[in-house]
């Protein structure tokens, strides 16, 4: 899957939607130039573990990955964890000043709102459908998800 489009002078491309129960230990990874990772806890527990910390995951929890930030998840098998996650990558201009604040924080983590919770559920959902405008779609909420 691959959609992209251009906003406001940036070039994104959503190029993964994840909605999973994630395996007992994600390797320690990191995104390449330009390439983020929107993560969403539907449910479950778990660790994060970054170079330098290590975060508690559950139910809510939002975090980005940017590039070169190094990260492995571990979900907790008596409670695992329900992943929802966007991959991209952005790369242009950088004019819009959304795009610029997304772009400067490589990695953040907080929790999400209940519209954030709903724009990655949709996300999901229009990804598995094959209707006329689900590019379009998909676009539209990225940028949703980005703004929020």
């Amino acid at each position: 899957m691959l959609v992209s489009f251009e906003y406001n002078g940036n070039k994104i491309q959503l190029f993964k939607i994840f909605s999973d129960i994630l395996d007992p230990v994600v390797q320690m990874h990191s995104h390449a130039k330009n390439g983020y990772e929107i993560h969403y806890i539907a449910s479950g527990t778990g660790l994060l573990e970054t170079e330098n910390n290590k975060y508690e995951l559950r139910k809510n929890s939002l975090y980005v990955t940017g590039p070169n930030v190094l990260h492995k998840q571990f979900s907790d098998t008596s409670d695992p964890v329900h992943e929802i996650s966007v991959y991209l990558k952005i790369s242009g201009s950088g004019k819009d000043a959304a795009i610029r604040f997304f772009t400067s924080k490589p990695f953040w983590i907080g929790k999400g709102s209940p519209l954030v919770r709903k724009v990655f559920n949709r996300l999901v959902s229009e990804n598995e459908r094959n209707g006329l405008w689900k590019y379009s779609v998909l676009s539209s909420l990225t940028l949703q998800l980005i703004t929020e």
